[in-house]
């Protein structure tokens, strides 16, 4: 008899839809906060352009200002150390790739800045000290090569380097913020003004990447 007036007042059904429902709030509320949580940094699905070929070490810059990237504005700058054959480093943006490609025995670095350099500033500004991660995800990676980040505050920099392996197809390059390593006593993990990648080549056989994205989690 107990039973039957709880299901008249509180139908069984009733009670299950209420339960999902309430499961499906709580899911959502933490997507939300999984999604919101990730900082992201660049995409690279803005920006696209040419192939740009260099082939020696004049290293002029070049800006663009873009919306999906953080504080709106990025700089490439390529420096080519050595290029016995004429093979040159290119770079180009496309489908939401960022490509570095060098030939054989072709050493140097590609830059790319956020928060811009010395010509166009433009500090980001950026907390970084709630995040454990930054992630650099490769589209593929032919040969060892090196990779260089800066992070840097008014008054200081925090810096991390390691080779990334060889990879035929997708991986993610998950840096642990701990890992990085602060030059002098004045750096400010939560006022990060600009950052700087710098991503190697220097294997006798060349060198080709593909980046297809930048982030903080």
């Amino acid at each position: 008899m107990k039973l039957s007036i709880i299901n008249f007042i509180f139908p069984v059904k009733d009670i299950c839809n209420r339960t999902i429902l309430s499961l499906l709030l709580l899911f959502s509320a933490l997507n939300v906060n999984i999604v919101s949580a990730q900082l992201v940094i660049d995409d690279f699905s803005k920006g696209e352009f040419d192939t740009k070929i260099f082939s020696n070490d004049e290293a002029i810059p070049f800006y663009q200002s873009v919306s999906n990237v953080k504080g709106g504005k990025r700089m490439f700058k390529v420096i080519v150390r050595q290029n016995p054959f004429d093979h040159n480093i290119q770079i180009t943006l496309k489908d939401g790739l960022l490509v570095m490609s060098s030939g054989f025995d072709t050493k140097g670095k590609l830059f790319l800045n956020y928060g811009t350099g010395k010509q166009q500033p433009s500090p980001l500004k950026l907390n970084l000290e709630g995040y454990k991660y930054l992630k650099v995800e490769y589209e593929a990676h032919s040969t060892k090569n090196g990779i260089y980040v800066a992070l840097f505050s008014k008054k200081g920099r925090a810096t991390y380097s390691e080779n990334v392996s060889a990879r035929e197809g997708r991986m993610v390059l998950k840096i642990p913020m701990e890992d990085f390593n602060a030059v002098g006593e004045n750096f400010d993990l939560k006022n990060v003004d600009i950052l700087r990648f710098q991503f190697g080549s220097s294997s006798k056989t060349g060198c080709n990447m593909a980046i297809r994205k930048i982030w903080f989690e």
